[in-house]
Formats: C-alpha cells, sequence, structure tokens
C-alpha cells in the first residue's frame, strides 16, 4: 500500500518534470542555429551537454509519465501515442548526444541541424499529445477560437439548469479527473450524453432517481 502511494505520488510530478527536457531542448536547437553564425560559434560548445540534460530529463519524465498512467483512466489512444512518441524522444535526443561528442563519426553541420530541427518538431508533437491527454482533444483548435460562451443569464427565468448552473460546477470540481483526457473510472462528464452514459461503476446519473444516482 505504501509502495502504491509512493508510485502515484512520484507520477504526480509528471507535469513538472516533462518541462525540463522541452526546454533543454529548444535551448539546444536554438543554440545550434546560432552557431552557424560566426559571431555566436562559441555556443555550439554548449550544445552536447543541453542534449545530455534533455536526455536525461526526457528519460525521467518517460518513467514518472508511465507511473502517472497507472493512476487514472485515460484516453487509451491518446495514452498510447503520447507514450510511445516519449519513449521516441528520449531514444532520439540521446542518440543526439552521442552524435555531438564522437570524434569518430562526423556528421556535416547543416545536416546535424536539420536533424535537430525534426528533433523539436518531434518535441512539439509529443507536447501536443500531452495537452490533448490533459485538456481534451479540441484543447488546440480552430474551435477554440470560434467557440463563443452563452451569455451570462440576468435572471433565474433564463438561466439553463444544466449548462448554466450544473456544468460549471462540474468543470470546477470534477473536471481535472472527468474530461478532456481524463477519464477517471470511465466516466466522462465533458457533456450530458457522457455523464449520462457512466463509467464502470454504473450510471452516474439516474433521472428521477437520485438514490440510484452515484454522482449524489
Amino acid at each position: 500500500m505504501i509502495l502504491a502511494d509512493v508510485m502515484t505520488f512520484l507520477g504526480h510530478m509528471h507535469p513538472m518534470v516533462v518541462h525540463l527536457p522541452l526546454g533543454f531542448l529548444v535551448l539546444a536547437f536554438l543554440f545550434r542555429l546560432a552557431a552557424h553564425q560566426e559571431r555566436y560559434r562559441h555556443l555550439d560548445e554548449a550544445v552536447p551537454f543541453i542534449l545530455l540534460a534533455g536526455s536525461v530529463f526526457a528519460i525521467v519524465a518517460c518513467v514518472l509519465g508511465y507511473l502517472l498512467s497507472q493512476s487514472g483512466d485515460y484516453d487509451r489512444h491518446l495514452l498510447r501515442n503520447h507514450r510511445w512518441m516519449g519513449i521516441s524522444l528520449a531514444v532520439v535526443s540521446s542518440v543526439f548526444y552521442v552524435l555531438s561528442t564522437r570524434r569518430w563519426l562526423v556528421v556535416p553541420d547543416r545536416l546535424f541541424t536539420i536533424g535537430m530541427g525534426a528533433l523539436f518538431l518531434l518535441m512539439l508533437y509529443t507536447g501536443h499529445h500531452g495537452g490533448m491527454l490533459t485538456h481534451g482533444r479540441d484543447y488546440l483548435t480552430l474551435n477554440t477560437l470560434t467557440h463563443q460562451q452563452r451569455p451570462r443569464p440576468l435572471s433565474m427565468e433564463e438561466a439553463y439548469i444544466y449548462e448554466d448552473v450544473v456544468q460549471p460546477i462540474l468543470q470546477v470540481r470534477c473536471g481535472q479527473c472527468h474530461m478532456g483526457g481524463k477519464r477517471k473510472g470511465g466516466l466522462s462528464m465533458e457533456t450530458m450524453d457522457a455523464l449520462l452514459k457512466g463509467g464502470k461503476a454504473g450510471h452516474a446519473v439516474v433521472p428521477g432517481d437520485p438514490a440510484a444516482s452515484e454522482i449524489i
């Protein structure tokens, strides 16, 4: 029991640690780009160390991410993609670190920089899947820009019970575990239909029967 609690605690550190490899890998790419100019050539000497830090923290983030995935129910498709992209990012960044330090295998400067650009794109793709797991599939779409919120009702007579009263409470109190890419207990509260569908424990809401509604 104590071991399970420790694993869960470590898994919750994933969102914090995962930003470290992102920052290091972005910095390595920017240093590599700048080093093509003579005045910034000296920055190239720091790239191997930055890649090392990025790859090490990427590996740590993968381990913590795996522990986090065991503590809740996530969208399986998104979770699988994010997991393999994260592992790929850790492996590829480690390979680039090795290439940056080995003198017996000389990679042309421009080719190495192009490869670093591909690593940067892989990092963005991996982070995007992580964002979808946390905030939902549509967190970064055109719908976010075009979505118009319903005007706040001025009186109780104008209010819709679910849209104006119930849904805001669910978003604040339950959204972290039951909205977006996370469905703890198999229950999603993203929409009214999803709420009525219920989860592994049965129907969260049974219309007309509060006693049989798990959410109560």
